[in-house]
């Protein structure tokens, strides 16, 4: 396997509106695996959306964060931003997905256990 697991931490996350919160992403590679892997926390491809598990109003900043891992990279960064008008969520849970690209249209994924995302009411 090109992936032997996917850690994260902290395992639960609570915003206020309008805040933002890190998530430290780490990969353990398969031995020689050293191709790019792609962070998320939402099941797409070609910028289609197929799953996100993310409360309404909360989304990841991919400019702040690093989510692609080259070469021998093993540690990422989400960041996840709570918009000023997000509505209120409890535990809300939400998977920690690794995609590494076989070619240009498909791509495998792997995932860690999944982890809470709450948003507290303004």
């Amino acid at each position: 396997m090109d992936l032997k697991a996917v850690h994260f931490s902290p395992k639960e996350v609570t915003l206020k509106p309008g805040e933002s919160k890190t998530i430290e992403v780490v990969i353990e590679r398969g031995p020689g695996f050293n191709k790019n892997v792609t962070l998320s926390l939402i099941m797409q491809h070609l910028s289609q959306i197929f799953g996100d598990s993310l409360p309404a109003g909360v989304a990841v900043n991919e400019a702040a964060s690093q989510s692609t891992l080259t070469g021998e990279q093993t540690k990422g960064v989400l960041i996840l931003k709570a918009a000023a008008d997000a509505k209120p969520a409890n535990k809300q849970l939400v998977p920690v997905l690794a995609h590494v690209s076989i070619n240009f249209v498909m791509k495998c994924t792997y995932a860690a256990e999944p982890f809470y995302v709450t948003v507290t009411p303004p």
